[in-house]
């Protein structure tokens, strides 16, 4: 039985009108730092954090962008659950609806982040709401982490890691339109660079054409590792993927080229490593080009972030599975292809499982927005994962 009055529908719906209302525009860390990005959403959800009896820390990564983490105790001896979502979204530049507005428009929210992921924000602060008016006592600490600095690699989740925050169960909130993703992949961004020589473009044969090679290392790439990555299949996953994401090449039409660079987005299975990625595909082009392999550098833009696998048996992913199933709605474990603040947590130890609102397709697009229904529906379901850890029932 849903737990969702029609004042807590209208409770929750208000909860995320005001934090849509509040921008946290994250596009890069220096126009976050700049601007402190998440300086006011931290402001709202310390408040109503406080409001639930919480302590609340609140610990800066960077001048006003903290990360914040509302706790209330329970008995010692079992790890905390965690509820965590990000406070940080893209930009609005392309948006076609209000970004900060908060419309209603139908049966869904629009706006910036009603969707990724302030929707899960809400939901959970709710959640926690809910079990605060029932006087609900629990086995276990509670958390409620709200994070700076996701939409740019993390940032607020590496640094609670880096803390050694101790997480215990972690429930990340991310637009899965209410399924519960125990698996996510890694991403691998990585710059090949093919070095040339340049000359007066009237005699190409004095130099040597970079983007030419370019050329090669690609059909290399087409022919041999993308095809090869197909033989590590995840049962939830699929296979690893790479996306050509950015070229760049030359200097002017009448010159040989000396130089040219791709970006590569590799997302990547739980367990590989940078290092063995890295080696495969130096191999590979050693293997495709032979003595120009030379001439091409490899290399990773920035440390992986990693994907996560949890067993669907494990009883963080069970007790959440159930949870779905009470509200009546079928629930089979699923994985994604995207990234999240799960990665590090589940690296670092801690169970962790991906659950929120909204459909992933709209997160970052124009007309980004949130069906209200699965706003109340998320409530419900958190709710249900907090209820099997009630131990006032028990006493």
């Amino acid at each position: 039985m849903s737990v969702m009055t029609p004042a807590r529908r209208a409770a929750v719906v208000e909860l995320l009108a005001d934090l849509v209302r509040l921008p946290s525009v994250n596009q890069s860390p220096e126009q976050a730092n700049r601007d402190r990005a998440e300086a006011l959403v931290a402001d709202y959800v310390e408040t109503v954090l406080g409001e639930l009896g919480m302590t609340v820390e609140r610990r800066e990564v960077a001048p006003g962008r903290p990360n914040l983490i509302g706790r209330w105790d329970g008995p010692a001896g079992l790890p905390p659950l965690t509820l965590e979502a990000h406070m940080d979204t893209v930009g609005v530049d392309e948006m076609t609806v209000p970004p900060f507005a908060a419309e209603i428009r139908g049966e869904v929210m629009v706006g910036r982040g009603t969707c990724d992921t302030k929707g899960s924000l809400a939901a959970f602060l709710m959640a926690l709401r809910v079990a605060r008016e029932e006087g609900w006592r629990f086995e276990r600490p509670v958390q409620m982490v709200a994070a700076m600095g996701e939409e740019t690699g993390c940032e607020g989740a590496l640094a609670l890691v880096a803390e050694g925050a101790e997480l215990g169960w972690v429930v990340v909130g991310e637009p899965t339109s209410c399924e519960v993703v125990v698996a996510h992949k890694g991403a691998l961004w990585l710059e090949v660079l093919a070095h040339g020589r340049s000359a007066h473009g009237s005699v190409p044969s004095a130099g040597r054409n970079a983007i030419s090679l370019m050329a090669r290392v690609l059909a290399c790439l087409e022919e041999h590792w993308i095809p090869s990555l197909a033989a590590g299949r995840h049962e939830l996953l699929g296979s690893p993927t790479v996306n050509v994401g950015l070229i760049e090449g030359g200097e002017k039409v009448n010159v040989v080229p000396a130089r040219c660079r791709i970006e590569l987005d590799h997302r990547v299975l739980p367990g590989n490593s940078a290092a063995e990625v890295l080696a495969e595909l130096r191999g590979v082009l050693r293997a495709g080009l032979g003595d120009e392999a030379e001439m091409v550098e490899v290399r990773a833009i920035k440390p992986m972030f990693p994907g996560f696998a949890l067993d669907p048996e494990a009883p963080l992913a069970s007790r959440m599975l159930a949870a779905v199933r009470a509200t009546g709605t079928s629930a089979e474990p699923r994985g994604v292809s995207y990234f999240s603040d799960a990665g590090p947590f589940a690296a670092a130890g801690w169970p962790t499982v991906v659950f929120g609102p909204g459909d992933i397709r709209q997160a970052h697009g124009p007309e980004e927005f949130v069906p209200l229904a699965e706003l109340s529906r998320a409530v419900d379901v958190v709710v249900g994962l907090l209820a099997t850890l009630r131990r006032d029932v028990r006493e």
